[in-house]
């Protein structure tokens, strides 16, 4: 008799876990893709978020000019958004007011009027 019963609940295990064993693999496969998407629009966004920092390094490399404040103020609130430490004002008066240097040499960047501006900002 306890060799039916068992039988019996081993049947219903089975038709149970049939069921239910599908349902789990679609579910989990749901996550992993959602995860994947998720993903995979993080990365676009930072590819896209590089892309506006060269576009802004490529403005404020430029000389400033009248026509071209309102670029250069796009371009350094850009870098301010995208950087993890937030410009000074200080530092946004001086990108406002002078072009990045072309070459970053040692030499450069030692004798760059921008750099030595920076310095005296306390």
């Amino acid at each position: 008799m306890w060799k039916d019963t068992l039988d019996y609940w081993l049947s219903k295990a089975e038709t149970v876990a049939r069921i239910l064993l599908p349902l789990i693999l679609l579910f989990l496969g749901y996550i992993l893709n959602d995860s994947y998407k998720t993903k995979e629009q993080q990365l676009k966004q930072i590819e896209l978020n590089q892309k506006y920092i060269e576009i802004a390094v490529g403005i404020l490399n430029s000389k400033p000019a009248a026509e071209t404040t309102l670029l250069r103020d796009w371009a350094i609130d850009i870098i301010d958004k995208y950087s993890e430490i937030k410009l000074s004002k200080e530092a946004k008066k001086i990108l406002k007011e002078k072009a990045l240097p072309k070459r970053q040499t040692i030499d450069d960047i030692k004798n760059f009027d921008a750099i030595k501006d920076f310095d005296n900002i306390k």
